[in-house]
């Protein structure tokens, strides 16, 4: 325990001496205070809309691969996001600037795999029913 607490804080204090030059190249992602609802919104409206896809065609059993894979390309969206909002805070940013990337990247990690696993339970579940009509008839 004592081990990972040591090498969090060397991660961090690495990330406070971190080359003026690499910093200077994330600004074009540090977003001004205006604009830092943006990606916590776009992230949240995409979730919303896939859930709201997902609840209505896992049960029938459709679209399977459209659904997995959008979801697939959020999972991944919310990992770059959440790495991104990392980086600006190591790098020392202000907190308009890490703050929109980290928190939907942060919410993400806890959302998503989770539905990920009941959407692919849902499609098993479609599947087994669509394998027993079969046997009936």
């Amino acid at each position: 325990m004592n081990k990972t607490i040591g090498m969090v804080m060397m991660a961090i204090a690495l990330g406070s001496v971190t080359s003026p030059v690499w910093a200077d190249g994330l600004d074009a992602l540090a977003l001004p205070p205006q604009w830092a609802w943006l990606p916590g919104t776009l992230f949240g409206c995409f979730a919303g809309l896939w859930g709201t896809v997902l609840g209505i065609l896992a049960p029938r059993g459709r679209a399977q691969s459209f659904v997995m894979g959008f979801g697939a390309v959020l999972i991944v969206a919310m990992a770059v996001m959440l790495l991104l909002g990392l980086i600006l805070l190591l790098t020392g940013h202000s907190f308009w600037s890490w703050y929109p990337w980290l928190l939907p990247g942060f919410i993400g990690l806890f959302v998503l795999p989770p539905i990920m696993r009941v959407a692919r339970v849902r499609y098993a579940e479609a599947e087994m029913r669509k394998l027993e009509a079969m046997d009936m008839s």
